[in-house]
């Protein structure tokens, strides 16, 4: 488990779906229209959704609710850094530090985009029997303008600082639940424990062994994106 700290420790983590939920009103009202589409999963028991009287059809949709909050309980800014993994400037830094466990590398990334997909099935039972199975989406578009990250010893650490901006959606049965946006100007620094592995655990032992042989092996100054 990767844990993000942000820098003061007063900054509150954002997590995903407790953000794109936060009008409940709006997303039970679109849930409930999904549910009216979903696909069954047992007849005639899928039919007791629809005749379940108003008040104990409402409490369904609330626990569906509550079971999608939780489907996608990530924080923003970890999955942005997740994102990062394949970032070419980032992974020469990586292997450039590989064996010094001092050195800390500050990166530059310019203007991109990083895009997660998040799945998840939701089941509606109702007498014990599962009844609906609502295929949920959660997809998350960050578009960062600019950023320095920190790599230390082949992994990434944290965020000194960047401005992006976020634009979420979550889908149930294909139809929108509850779409938002979101600016993310972190002026804080974030660090994360124990840091997100750039390179292979292999290419990362091998280097040590390289590195045991030939303690003097120089580096090249890392350049920006």
């Amino acid at each position: 488990m990767i844990t993000a700290i942000a820098t003061p420790s007063t900054a509150e983590p954002m997590r995903v779906t407790p953000w794109l939920l936060a009008d409940a009103q709006e997303a039970t009202a679109n849930l409930g229209g999904a549910m009216s589409s979903a696909r069954t999963d047992a007849t005639p028991a899928a039919h007791r959704v629809s005749r379940l009287a108003l008040v104990a059809r409402a409490a369904v949709v609330d626990e569906v609710l509550s079971a999608l909050r939780g489907a996608v309980d990530d924080d923003l800014v970890e999955l942005l850094l997740l994102g990062w993994k394949q970032r070419q400037s980032l992974v020469e830094s990586a292997r450039e530090t590989l064996g010094d466990p001092v050195s800390q590398r500050s990166v530059a990334l310019t203007e991109h985009r990083v895009a997660t997909t998040h799945q998840a099935d939701l089941h509606v039972v109702v007498d014990g029997t599962r009844v609906l199975t609502l295929s949920a989406n959660c997809e998350l578009v960050f578009h960062v303008v600019e950023a320095v990250a920190l790599v230390r010893n082949g992994m990434l650490v944290g965020l000194r600082w960047g401005k992006s901006e976020v634009r979420g959606i979550i889908t149930v049965e294909g139809q929108p639940v509850a779409r938002r946006r979101l600016p993310l100007h972190l002026s804080v620094a974030v660090e994360l424990h124990p840091g997100i592995r750039l390179v292979s655990a292999i290419e990362q032992a091998g280097h040590c062994g390289t590195e045991a042989k030939q303690p003097g092996h120089d580096r090249q100054p890392v350049q920006p994106q």
